[in-house]
């Protein structure tokens, strides 16, 4: 019965994206970066049992970031950060064995150099995009269907938002749709922080 750790791998990614669509429904910051931590926690044992270690790695940081910052002041944030993205390189690149471990590193970078800007909900929001369009394709590749299943769904939930929030001008002509939803992804007039 304990000998399937594919099985496994995608029961824990189930509880780990049940966790997260928990997380998504709190209202404080603080719960919702508290909530990341079992459901990081199921992620990296996910990825052990995967045989993924970057992505494992990854995530193992990634819990100790999300303790560090539900305790700590808005003015500590950049060094956790900091420190975060140090780790992750430096262990990221040792256990670096295959091409698409770099889209693990990459993806956990992106969407953690965006949580310095934090008051700035569109660059949050593209950052989150791109992060997830890398751990899709890592998720593909390693075999964490359910987690790239979440990955999916929180890329598709981004864009939903910015929809709404941001009142894009879209169209419904099939000739315009695409480019003005590519006009509108990167409009980088938004993406600046105003004091």
């Amino acid at each position: 019965m304990f000998e399937n750790t594919f099985l496994w791998a995608q029961v824990l990614g189930l509880l780990a994206m049940a966790v997260s669509v928990i997380a998504w429904q709190l209202k404080k910051p603080r719960h919702i970066i508290l909530m990341s931590v079992p459901g990081g926690s199921l992620w990296a044992i996910q990825y052990i049992l995967l045989d993924a270690p970057t992505g494992a790695i990854m995530n193992i940081f990634a819990v100790l970031k999300d303790g560090a910052l539900g305790f700590v002041r808005c003015s500590f944030v950049p060094y956790i950060v900091g420190a975060y993205m140090v780790l992750i390189w430096a262990f990221g690149l040792y256990f670096l064995t295959h091409w698409y471990d770099l889209l693990a590193l990459f993806g956990a970078s992106v969407s953690n150099i965006a949580l310095l800007k934090r008051d700035n909900r569109p660059l949050i929001a593209r950052a989150c995009i791109a992060s997830q369009l890398c751990w899709i394709a890592y998720n593909s590749i390693v075999g964490a269907w359910i987690a790239l299943a979440c990955g999916i769904l929180v890329a598709i939930s981004s864009f939903v938002g910015m929809y709404r929030h941001e009142n894009w001008n879209i169209g419904i002509c099939y000739r315009h749709f695409i480019p003005n939803l590519v006009r509108s992804l990167f409009d980088f007039s938004k993406l600046k922080t105003y004091p």
